[in-house]
């Protein structure tokens, strides 16, 4: 009984930690995969943090904002 709740304490702590970065570290929208294309016509104009996406920015396009990548590609 008593290792079995060590172990799911433990799960607990460890999921907390692993999705800190989606909640706490990066405000703002979050993108969880697929293709994410900024265009000249559709500025971004906030603070965006992509995981697993493959993101592609035009020449002359507007980011007002800041971009995360997390095992993405731009």
């Amino acid at each position: 009984m008593i290792r079995s709740l060590a172990i799911f304490s433990l799960a607990t702590v460890l999921l907390a930690i692993l999705s800190m970065p989606f909640l706490v570290l990066r405000p703002g929208e979050t993108v969880l995969g697929g293709q994410y294309h900024i265009t000249s016509d559709t500025p971004l104009e906030k603070d965006v943090s992509f995981y697993f996406a493959q993101v592609t920015i035009d020449e002359g396009a507007l980011v007002d904002g800041h971009i995360f990548l997390y095992s993405s590609t731009l």
